[in-house]
């Protein structure tokens, strides 16, 4: 009993009558479709190899500027500003240069028949001489060319166009690709200083976003703040990696430029496990408005601010002393004086 082949088999390979029982419009639209479906793979594999090359420029450049900013030059913000301008504008360029040609334009059959020929020599150059031949009609006979058209169609028919087209080159940049996203792993993985601050920081220039650091802040309370005259503010900071000799400490700047990056060193609580400080500049409290940041060994927080909201204040505008009546003495009214004195029992 023998076994028939396959709905999907037939439609994805195409086939070919005999070279004998072909005839000449048979072979060339067999040659055609074989063609396009191998224009069809040139596209996908080009703009695979397209997408891939771009991952891994991207990745390689991503990777390297991590390097920088954690262990070798923190980056400032003028430098962020002109990493993030540089990775946008160039992959803008990058893919429209390469990409976008292959979504709009039409690959060329020629191009297709001489990646096919260079591929496989046992074609032996069939395809280019057929389309070459074909435009140019008067060189040779009609026969010869409806012979040839045979011969390049039945060896066609012998090739999976599905793999007939190099892939060596998307492999290879698909290698490159694995071997960086490896790299990126193990380094996010083992090293001391988090990658991913440096993204942040690429990502949103202008953010205040300290480089990456062996020590973190996780947390600050309370951050930002608003105090009355005279109050004092309790700081506590969340630290993880800070050696028991190191510290933590509050750097703080007035608004007026009394106090110019003072420091005030914090103390570790054990039963809250973090580090608190109260922090007031003088002897009286905080009396200005200020920034402050906490540092502890290589790592700082963001910037916060501290805001003072000045005390209530009240102006009298009028006094009136109602004497009780008993004393028969008269209502008295000052408007341009606080101070005044009267008997007790005097309603003010």
């Amino acid at each position: 009993m023998s076994s028939s082949p396959s709905v999907e088999s037939l439609r994805s390979a195409p086939t070919m009558p005999s070279a004998s029982s072909a005839g000449p419009d048979q072979a060339q639209g067999f040659i055609d479709r074989q063609l396009a479906r191998a224009a069809a793979q040139i596209r996908l594999f080009d703009l695979l190899g397209g997408v891939l090359l771009w991952c891994t420029a991207v990745l390689g450049l991503l990777i390297a500027i991590a390097v920088i900013d954690a262990w070798i030059l923190p980056l400032g913000m003028v430098a962020r500003w002109l990493v993030l301008l540089g990775l946008v504008t160039g992959s803008i360029g990058f893919l429209g240069y390469r990409l976008a040609p292959l979504l709009m334009r039409r690959i060329n059959p020629m191009y297709a028949a001489r990646m096919l020929d260079e591929g496989h020599p046992e074609l032996k150059d069939g395809l280019i001489n057929v389309l070459s031949l074909r435009g140019q009609p008067g060189l040779v006979r009609q026969r010869i060319m409806a012979l040839l058209t045979r011969r390049t169609a039945s060896d066609l028919s012998q090739l999976r166009i599905d793999n007939a087209i190099d892939r060596s080159y998307v492999i290879r940049v698909g290698y490159v690709l694995a071997s960086l996203m490896a790299l990126a792993a193990g380094y996010k993985i083992l090293s001391p200083k988090d990658p991913l601050t440096t993204l942040k920081r690429i990502a949103v220039p202008s953010a205040d976003v300290p480089p990456p650091s062996r020590v973190r802040i996780n947390e600050v309370t309370p951050g930002d703040a608003t105090v009355r005259f005279g109050e004092t503010l309790a700081v506590e900071a969340e630290i993880d990696g800070l050696s028991d000799q190191s510290t933590a400490v509050i750097r703080y700047s007035t608004d007026d430029q009394q106090a110019i990056e003072a420091t005030q060193t914090m103390t570790w609580d054990e039963a809250s496990r973090r580090y608190r400080a109260t922090l007031s500049p003088s002897p009286t409290g905080i009396e200005g408005s200020l920034s402050y940041t906490i540092e502890a060994g290589d790592a700082r927080s963001p910037s916060y601010r501290v805001e003072v909201a000045s005390r209530p204040t009240s102006s009298i505008e009028r006094v009136t002393l109602r004497p009780q009546s008993y004393t028969e003495l008269p209502e008295r009214t000052w408007t341009d004086r606080g101070d005044f004195e009267g008997l007790e029992g005097t309603e003010v």
